[in-house]
């Protein structure tokens, strides 16, 4: 595929194309989607809280650290929206509580879930399609979708984003749509785009310092004008008190290590490793969760040379990206796909979800490491985030996290084989 551009493909590949993504837009709509949704009833509750003047009741009563339990008055509003199951606190800016608000008047949940479902498939699809135009491969098109397609369609990681409705497959949109157009030579475009990213989840603020290493100042350029933008119609649309509020909730997020088997964190797995006796079990129960003798998850409340060790590791690892492609003539996807890794790995709090890139960009590795050995290393770093590897893993082993252990040691080779993954000279594209 040597210039993927729509002009240039045979019809027959587009055709192809089109109908694997097409046949998985339905069945995920079939039977992934349109359930719960736990993270999405969160930007609910807020923006109807937001609607109704009740600023107090969008985020969390502060705290030293973050229990992952939402504002206590949620839960007689959960119950008037007859909403049955469980529900988060809402940890994002407050311009996504402001801008959703009015459809809390217009509109009920069950209206919004499912629009939100459809829209998150087509987001999903559309960062593959990104996906394999930035990888630019010699693979034909319909090869890299069904690859794709494979490894979302069955690893826990895309899973549960679809399964919340996740606001972290915009983000990935976002990130994925940055690394094309990287790669088009459209660094103003790419630098918007991850500054859209930021201020939906703060983390990829981290990425820009890539663009500042390689001294791509249009890019920087153009983040800081988007971010700035973006950050100032917040203020306006919801006052300065709330960006406070959100501010003391990143602080209490990066005290706290979350011990659940979804935060797939080199946080996590270590302190359900060796600080065992550190868990404080929190009682989920009064937030739609059904209490079955066993904690729903638990925290670990960080030392403060902890906290201190680990931004210094985060900041040292975009350091060492981002002086690795300052060498590389050309953008180099790969490593900024390690990067999104090594970093979603470090943070204080992150997801399983947070490494949906690695699955987007894998067919890549196929290719730079030959089709049977890069098929090998890629069935060995994906294999224990599959939905039925999960599954075993949990029934085979008495450690509750025994799936979370193994995930977080498949990532670190997922990140290890995209950051030193062969390079090649790049066709030019058009």
């Amino acid at each position: 595929m040597p210039a993927f551009r729509s002009e240039t493909l045979p019809t027959k590949d587009v055709l192809v194309a089109s109908f694997l993504l097409g046949v998985f837009w339905a069945v995920a709509n079939l039977l992934l989607v349109h359930g719960p949704s736990a993270d999405l009833m969160a930007l609910w509750l807020a923006a109807d809280a937001f609607a109704d003047g009740r600023v107090g009741s969008i985020y969390p009563a502060e705290t030293a650290y973050f229990p992952m339990l939402p504002p206590e008055d949620w839960g007689p509003r959960v119950e008037d929206l007859d909403y049955v199951g469980a529900y988060y606190p809402y940890v994002y800016p407050p311009l996504f509580a402001a801008l959703v608000s009015p459809l809390t008047k217009i509109t009920d949940y069950a209206t919004f879930l499912r629009s939100a479902s459809y829209v998150n498939v087509f987001m999903l699809l559309g960062a593959i399609v990104l996906a394999a135009r930035a990888a630019r491969l010699e693979m034909r098109l319909p090869a890299y979708i069904a690859i794709a397609l494979f490894v979302l369609g069955t690893s826990k990681i895309s899973m549960l984003a679809l399964h919340e409705n996740q606001p972290q497959i915009l983000v990935t949109l976002l990130i994925v749509l940055a690394i094309e157009r990287s790669v088009a030579g459209k660094s103003a475009a790419a630098g918007a785009a991850l500054a859209g990213a930021a201020a939906i989840k703060v983390y990829p603020l981290l990425f820009i310092f890539v663009y500042a290493f390689r001294r791509d100042w249009r890019a920087v350029a153009a983040f800081a004008v988007t971010g700035g933008a973006l950050g100032l119609l917040s203020i306006l649309l919801a006052g300065w008190p709330l960006h406070a509020e959100f501010l003391q909730q990143l602080r209490a997020i990066s005290s706290t290590i979350m011990g659940t088997p979804n935060s797939y964190n080199l946080n996590t797995a270590l302190a359900t490793i060796f600080a065992t006796d550190s868990l404080i079990p929190i009682d989920a129960a009064t937030v739609g969760f059904i209490a079955s003798g066993t904690p729903i998850w638990e925290i670990v409340i960080k030392p403060a040379p902890w906290q201190h060790l680990n931004t210094a590791l985060v900041l040292a690892v975009v350091a060492a990206f981002g002086l690795a492609m300052r060498r590389e003539e050309e953008f180099s996807v790969t490593l900024f796909v390690g990067l999104t890794g090594a970093v979603s790995l470090l943070l204080p709090l992150s997801w399983a979800y947070y490494f949906i890139p690695l699955l987007l960009f894998s067919p890549m590795l196929i290719e730079r490491y030959g089709k049977r050995q890069g098929a090998i290393l890629l069935f060995c770093a994906v294999f224990p985030t599959l939905i039925f590897a999960v599954s075993a893993l949990k029934q085979g082993f008495e450690f509750r996290y025994s799936d979370l252990v193994a995930a977080v040691a498949g990532l670190i080779l997922w990140i290890l084989l995209f950051t030193f993954a062969p390079r090649r000279e790049s066709p030019s594209r058009s």
